[in-house]
């Protein structure tokens, strides 16, 4: 057995015996790589990416082709790129009829966007014991009044008897704080549940490590004010 093929072995062995948490990155790396890549590049591969990237999670949320042109095979960068999807599928546990608490709504939401590049929303709708009726993407793409769907949003509210709603978007470039169509976005989607009798009761802008809660920056009770004028 050549000294490569014997590491990865010993690599295997540490992690059927032991926990993830047992590895520094570059033995993460290396263990990942080696079901991609033939056993002699593994480690080079590894080496080169943690030399390439500032952390293992960049290296995850890379484009398949970028990864591709620093060696990886393309089997490799689909099981890396892999890693953050399959993360955000095994955590997107169905709270239905859950009871919602105010100190995890802010997790509960920022784990739907787990490893996502690209924009989306989510919506999350709370009958009126604070119990969670529904929480799952419902906009792909930037956030505009029009292209949210907001009488998509009242109509769903309102088949799900919904007494309040949150409103999570994510922010790829790393800034959360919210833009203009965000606020006038929120505006809207206030007013229009409001007609109907649902209190949104947050937004919260998702960038990377941060979130943004318009109900504890105090950017709702503005958004609400401006709404009565």
């Amino acid at each position: 057995m050549d000294e490569n093929k014997e590491y990865i072995e010993s690599l295997r062995r540490k992690y059927s015996s032991d926990t993830i948490d047992s590895y520094d990155n570059t033995e993460i790396l290396e263990l990942v790589m080696s079901y991609a890549q033939p056993r002699s590049d593994a480690l080079a591969v590894a080496e080169e990416l943690e030399k390439s990237f500032n952390s293992f999670s960049s290296i995850c949320e890379t484009p398949i082709d970028i990864l591709e042109e620093k060696g990886i095979s393309h089997s490799g960068a689909v099981l890396l790129k892999l890693i953050p999807d399959v993360c955000r599928i095994y955590n997107d546990k169905s709270h239905d009829g859950q009871q919602v608490e105010d100190s995890k709504l802010m997790d509960i939401m920022a784990s739907k966007f787990i490893g996502t590049t690209t924009e989306r929303s989510v919506l999350m709708l709370i009958d009126k014991k604070g119990k969670e009726l529904f929480c799952d993407v419902i906009n792909k793409g930037g956030i505009k009044g029009v292209d949210i769907g907001i009488p998509r949003i009242v109509s769903l509210a309102c088949e799900k008897k919904a007494s309040k709603a949150v409103l999570a978007h994510n922010h790829p470039s790393g800034n959360p704080l919210p833009s203009e169509a965000d606020l006038q976005c929120t505006q809207k989607l206030y007013s229009a549940l409001n007609l109907v009798g649902i209190t949104l009761i947050d937004h919260i802008i998702v960038a990377d490590e941060e979130c943004l809660s318009f109900r504890d920056t105090g950017l709702l009770d503005e958004v609400i004010s401006d709404t009565l004028i």
